[in-house]
């Protein structure tokens, strides 16, 4: 304890050093505090399920197309369910909207999803209140039945528990109340979902043809067998897949890969380059700060060194003033650390304002424990290196020199100026690299952004329009006239938008409508 109060006298006796080096250690260990705490929620930290390192999804690809990581397609689906043997379980869904009428509130279209009755099982997420699918509600002509999330329970229903079992309107259908889902079923990737019903395969944007055709529609869940591969799968896979291009030769995805990756890689694999990239160049702002503060710690000790001489002379222990310096150090920069942790924790919340929307599980991005001992590591481990280059400088001092009055012009002096001279290069080296790295980063977003599309993509807005199939029938005259007033009502807005015209099938219930702003 003597040792640490000594450390803080020292550093309190030089307010200015200490108010420049806990700043520049702040920001350092406050942007890699930041970064790590993203990549952790990101992609070190595991899906809400029971055990998520042996999910899996099956995608679709076929580049020669421009198709990659797509859906996977109801006979595909049951042609691997039928013949696969590396899988305990293996379900599907589709997301699809809802427009939700209730009793005392108004029309609201919500997010949902169609999954088949063991989807949620396959995940390991279960009712908190009621119960969930049955196998006989999942076949053609089962009973309408609706499992809500905790989130709309609480907001549209009050979170009364005598919910369950009373119906509600879905796209102008009763379905029945039978169970609310916990919080874990609302968190990435299925947190925009409010609500979840049976028989994906009735899914209302689609027709009989997509879904028997082969469209790339449905997610595809599995969960890997104990000892089971990823590689092991993917072999069993490419060979249902040989035997599924013999049955079904004109379907749409008979030329397609089928696809198995982690259920995590799957979501935000893509990503894990550009997060790691960034995460390496907040490292090199930290060897920047860490160099600045070397250097003026450099400076410090060499205006102490006829100070540190003297107690060399009367007989101190060279592993004690050594020690003194390493435990200064560390003191600073769990100063530092503690600076940086209050500055992650504000750039976070501006992260999450500005662009929240483009970080896949942002919601769990937070300074948790495990963020906060990554923050006390990086700081004891950059006291420790800030301690040791000035032990080292003063590990053998030449008595006689530093006694002396013009110590500056010492052997010893012209050293310690050499160390701050490497120190300085190192700097402006690394400073280089980071500069080089960043200009590198924005000239690629640059060529991303200005990519020629082929159209005029200015001034377009995409709304996706999913109309209640209950009321406009596909291939009907009413859908046909919900689209056409759409169209002319968006045109008459007068000076925000313009419709355009566009040729509408039964194929494109739920696709795009285009819009073009007036100039």
């Amino acid at each position: 304890m003597r040792l640490w109060n000594q450390a803080v006298r020292q550093l309190l006796r030089s307010p200015g050093f200490l108010a420049v080096a806990a700043l520049a250690l702040a920001l350092g260990i406050g942007s890699t505090t930041t970064i790590f705490s993203i990549v952790r929620a990101v992609f070190l930290r595991g899906l809400p399920y029971a055990d998520p390192g042996s999910l899996v999804q099956l995608r679709s690809s076929l580049p020669e197309q421009g198709i990659v990581g797509a859906g996977f397609s109801f006979p595909r689906f049951e042609a691997v369910r039928d013949r696969q043997t590396v899988f305990t379980a293996l379900s599907y869904a589709a997301f699809t909207a809802f427009t939700l009428t209730a009793s005392g509130g108004e029309p609201e279209q919500v997010q949902g999803m169609q999954a088949a009755h063991d989807y949620l099982p396959l995940l390991g997420l279960a009712p908190e209140v009621g119960r969930g699918f049955v196998a006989d509600e999942d076949r053609p002509g089962g009973a309408d039945v609706v499992v809500l999330s905790r989130g709309l329970w609480q907001r549209r229903f009050g979170a009364r528990s005598d919910i369950i079992g009373q119906p509600i309107n879905l796209d102008g259908r009763p379905h029945t109340v039978i169970g609310v889902m916990p919080q874990a079923a609302s968190r990435f990737p299925m947190n925009q979902v409010a609500l979840w019903t049976p028989r994906p395969q009735e899914v209302s944007y689609l027709v009989r043809q997509q879904i028997d055709g082969g469209g790339f529609f449905f997610n595809v869940l599995a969960r890997l067998k104990p000892g089971a591969t990823l590689a092991a799968a993917t072999a069993q896979m490419a060979t249902i897949a040989q035997a599924y291009s013999l049955s079904h030769p004109t379907n749409a995805d008979v030329k397609a890969s089928a696809d198995v990756n982690s259920l995590l890689d799957a979501l935000v694999g893509d990503q894990r380059a550009t997060y790691l990239l960034l995460f390496a160049a907040v490292a090199c702002l930290l060897l920047i700060a860490g160099a600045n503060v070397a250097n003026l710690s450099l400076a410090r000790y060499a205006a102490r060194r006829k100070q540190i001489a003297i107690r060399y002379a009367l007989g101190a222990g060279r592993r004690h003033v050594m020690t003194e310096m390493v435990a200064e150090n560390i003191v600073l920069a769990l100063v530092g650390g503690a600076a940086g942790v209050g500055f992650a924790q504000l750039s976070l919340g501006l992260v999450k304002q500005w662009v929240g929307d483009r970080i896949p599980r942002v919601e769990e991005v937070s300074l948790d424990p495990a963020v906060l001992l990554f923050s006390l590591g990086v700081s004891l481990l950059t006291g420790l290196l800030l301690g040791l280059l000035p032990a080292w400088q003063m590990a053998k001092p030449d008595l006689t020199d530093a006694l002396k009055e013009s110590s500056r012009d010492t052997s010893s002096g012209r050293r310690q100026s050499r160390t701050r001279s490497a120190l300085l290069i190192a700097e402006v080296a690394v400073s280089f690299v980071l500069l080089a790295a960043a200009g590198l980063l924005v000239a690629s977003f640059m060529r991303i952004q200005n990519v020629d599309p082929r159209f005029r993509s200015d001034g377009i807005l995409i709304a996706g329009v999913q109309p209640p199939s209950g009321r406009y029938p596909d291939r009907s005259e009413a859908l046909a006239q919900f689209y056409a007033r759409l169209l002319e009502r968006a045109r008459n807005l007068p000076g925000r938008i313009r419709g355009r015209d566009r040729r509408y099938s039964a194929f494109d219930r739920g696709g795009p409508v285009s819009f073009r702003r007036r100039r």
